[in-house]
């Protein structure tokens, strides 16, 4: 099989034990401190008044966070309470509101995902609702021009933020610990400056933190917040759509401070990055990794295109699929991408000439007219549409004319790929070709559905300027199989295709 990628291995130094032990011992900031004991002291359970749309009518009620990311809410209602309206249906129609000393949480009755009451004779009824999100206000004017920030809790048995693929440049720890391992990156989105950063609170969990450095509304960081989740997925093959706080500030009056709270259980944790986390001998590191610049340029792209963003998560699904179903999401997010960049190329044709396409049509049809008396009409109507739409090039070259348009030269094989995505949406295997004769049928499988999901996010990533290497997992994959099939030592690291070798010109 032939390969225009190489096998780079990680060796194990201790300058790498020493950075492990440095980023197990990063804490968050004195800063970050004050909001995540909020948020612990929310997680745990409260005691509220629940106040109602039912005038004069209150419970008190339990309110703690359950081990599914969800909160519960319980309280119990006497018999007479039902006669003025309450029941569970109540609260799938109505918001309801908890209070406590100087703190008020909103429920919107959209947000419940389970309700039930349980029954006992005459004695009170016990109500337990179940819901996904919640906020600390009624004012939508908080969330516009305001001081913002956003925590996403991320669990570090699943993932270490670290290991993104990206080169960290800055700090928010100013301790002689830090120095040499960074935890941040400077971001400028839609005209706002922002840092993400990322600092453990246990050896269990830690917060990723979005922070803008000016007033921004909350419709517009909220997408932002999108863009860096889907990018960081993207890159590393962990999603952290997980939990979500967002904080803001409207003015320095302390009843101007609210927040939201959301439970996104989206997280993905496919174990297939499409960039390396590890250090390389034989590599530079700005070839291995995307600077700072280049993923916020990855972020921007994705923030100003819904197209990009849906195919970027199409490829992120795709990192926990195999087979048949990984390579048709990747063909899918091939064909959209492929699109929006080969827009202009779309009314391509075969014969430019437009005199001597006319000429050739005219005879095809003549001939197809004098077939008219033999075959149906529906025969002859099919046979038409193709004539009509014969000087439109292949879908697959317009493909790799997208690939031509990005300075992206493609071999043999990785054509083939390309060639292949019709076949897996229609559910069925391409046949093997050239050096792909030497693979068994799953091996060839785990190739191209892999090279098709590494194609689509090498566009991606060359948009954002990156021209570096990226993870050939399907190399990688069969690489590895056959090792451990022949009882060899099975070597670390992954083999990296190039995307290119020049800079992108801007």
């Amino acid at each position: 099989m032939q390969n225009n990628s190489f096998f780079a291995t990680e060796p194990i130094k201790f300058n790498t034990f020493v950075a492990n032990f440095i980023f197990g011992k990063m804490t968050i900031s004195e800063l970050d401190k004050i909001y995540i004991t909020f948020i612990d002291a929310i997680e745990r359970k409260n005691n509220y008044k629940l106040a109602t749309t039912i005038p004069n009518l209150f419970f008190d009620a339990n309110f703690e966070k359950i081990d599914n990311g969800n909160y519960e809410l319980s309280f119990e209602v006497l018999p007479e309470h039902i006669s003025k309206g309450i029941s569970i249906d109540y609260f799938f129609t109505q918001p309801f509101v908890l209070s406590a000393p100087k703190q008020n949480i909103l429920v919107q009755s959209t947000d419940i995902i389970n309700a039930k009451q349980s029954t006992n004779g005459n004695k009170p009824l016990k109500f337990n609702l179940q819901f996904r999100a919640f906020r600390g206000d009624f004012d939508d004017n908080l969330w516009r021009q305001s001081q913002q920030l956003c925590y996403l809790k991320f669990d570090r048995k699943l993932f270490e933020p670290h290991k993104l693929g990206v080169i960290f440049d800055i700090t928010t720890k100013e301790t002689e610990f830090t120095n040499g391992f960074c935890n941040a990156i400077r971001l400028n989105v839609d005209n706002i400056d922002l840092i993400f950063y990322h600092g453990y609170v246990t050896d269990n969990y830690g917060y990723c933190v979005i922070r803008p450095n000016s007033k921004v509304d909350y419709d517009v960081f909220r997408n932002i917040i999108d863009s860096i989740m889907i990018a960081f997925g993207l890159l590393s093959g962990y999603y952290m759509a997980d939990e979500i706080f967002v904080f803001s500030q409207k003015s320095k009056n302390i009843s101007d401070i609210s927040y939201r709270y959301e439970n996104l259980k989206q997280v993905i944790k496919s174990n297939a990055p499409i960039i390396s986390s590890g250090h390389y001998e034989d590599v530079p590191q700005e070839k291995t990794k995307l600077t700072s610049q280049h993923f916020n340029d990855l972020v921007k792209l994705l923030y100003k295109n819904e197209a990009y963003r849906r195919s970027a998560i199409l490829l992120i699904t795709a990192g926990k699929e195999t087979g048949c179903s990984k390579a048709a999401l990747g063909a899918v997010a091939l064909e959209t991408l492929t699109n929006i960049i080969g827009k202009d190329i779309s009314t391509k044709t075969v014969i430019d000439n437009k005199k001597t396409f006319t000429a050739l049509k005219y005879k095809l049809t003549k001939t197809l007219k004098e077939f008219k008396d033999v075959i149906t009409q529906t025969q002859f109507s099919t046979l038409q549409n193709k004539l009509n739409s014969i000087n439109t090039i292949p879908n697959s070259n317009k493909i790799i004319d997208a690939f031509k348009i990005l300075e992206i030269e493609l071999n043999e094989e990785e054509i083939f790929c390309i060639k292949c995505r019709n076949t897996f949406l229609h559910g069925t295997l391409p046949k093997k070709e050239k050096d792909y004769k030497l693979l068994s049928d799953n091996e060839m499988l785990d190739v191209v559905s892999n090279r098709l999901v590494m194609l689509s996010a090498m566009l991606l990533l060359k948009k954002s300027g990156y021209c570096g290497y990226v993870i050939d997992k399907g190399v990688t994959d069969v690489m590895k199989w056959r090792m451990m099939r022949n009882g060899e030592r099975v070597r670390s690291g992954y083999c990296l295709r190039e995307i290119c070798k020049f800079d992108i010109v801007k």
